[in-house]
């Protein structure tokens, strides 16, 4: 009898040691083969004072420089100079807010 609870004992040591050996290598494999991701800092989309749009290619139209549309998504900070302006996202989205930048 005491021979059989050894054996039983030694064997949930064995699956243990095993789960835990089984633990310790995955986390490793994770940590060697997968890399992480680095960000790009993104660029600031500017509303100038004077209505202008800076960079003149960012997602953003404007016929009268009071009005702006999204014209796709941005992940790009968005600053706004301009006293009165009226944004219209449409269908984009904006992934990020950013606090104002405090002068």
């Amino acid at each position: 009898m005491k021979k059989t609870i050894c054996a039983h004992t030694c064997s949930v040591k064995k699956n243990v040691l095993l789960a835990f050996l089984l633990v310790l290598l995955s986390t490793a494999m994770v940590t060697v083969f997968i890399k992480p991701v680095v960000a790009c800092a993104a660029a600031a989309i500017y509303i100038k004072a004077d209505g202008s749009v800076d960079p003149s290619s960012a997602l953003i139209s404007s016929v009268d420089n009071v009005t702006y549309t999204f014209t796709g998504n941005i992940s790009d900070s968005l600053v706004v100079e301009r006293e009165t302006a009226l944004l219209l996202m449409g269908q984009a989205t904006a992934f990020k807010e950013h606090p104002a930048e405090q002068e």
